[in-house]
């Protein structure tokens, strides 16, 4: 299991560094709950939706047709963490046509709204994440297809009452994530704990620079 792995790494990083804290369990799963939901949010900020990215995501990503109610605002999945993408459904014609929705700020919105040239309209729609809910303007589109993240849960590795604790992988969480974000979550962990990395690859592993690794392919 990949949760096992980051701990082994970092328990091998914390025993070889001078600048780590005591690394036990219950600190250990606090740090991977962080880093997995920053390497989520920065994976939607870089997201290209190219074959390669959408299969590295597949086990966070989630896509289905969510009702727009009278006000404008989605009624979410109940498993929803963030937005990744969406099109509006309009139907013509006796059909439904797809139309890309433009996710926008707040302040943004206002400005749209206000707009003779860049109003929104069923052709050409746009989304804001509100302290309401989801938004969507304008308000005749009733009913969108969302892209988002889903909630993930919360990795946890639990080791057996033996000194030291063997992994337990029946009582413990996985890493929603893949293997291929273990650099970037051993590097942001270690980083929690103020553990010194001199390692090039791990030092250097970033979200950003692996979804471009996936465009440029």
């Amino acid at each position: 299991m990949l949760i096992n792995e980051v701990y082994e790494t970092v328990l091998d990083l914390s025993n070889r560094s001078q600048t780590g804290g005591y690394l036990n369990a219950e600190s250990f799963n606090l740090k991977a709950e962080l880093a997995q939901r920053e390497i989520i949010d920065e994976a939607l900020e870089f997201l290209d939706f190219n074959q390669l990215s959408l299969t590295l995501l597949s086990d966070i990503l989630n896509t289905t047709n969510a009702v727009v109610n009278a006000q404008g605002f989605v009624t979410l999945p109940s498993d929803y963490y963030k937005y990744a993408d969406a099109n509006a459904l309009v139907f013509t014609n006796g059909n439904f046509i797809e139309y890309p929705i433009d996710y926008v700020g707040v302040s943004e919105r206002g400005e749209r709204l206000r707009s003779k040239i860049v109003n929104p309209t069923l052709i050409e729609p746009i989304a804001t994440e509100t302290r309401l809910g989801l938004r969507i303007d304008p308000k005749e589109i009733n009913i969108i297809e969302l892209t988002y993240a889903v909630q993930p849960p919360d990795p946890e590795w639990v080791g057996t009452n033996a000194v030291p604790p063997v992994f337990a992988p029946l009582l413990s969480t996985d890493f929603i994530l893949g293997n291929k974000f273990k650099a970037i979550l051993v590097y942001k962990v270690c980083s929690y704990f103020g553990i010194e990395i001199k390692d090039v690859n791990l030092y250097q592993a970033t979200t950003k620079e692996l979804m471009k690794t996936l465009v440029v392919q």
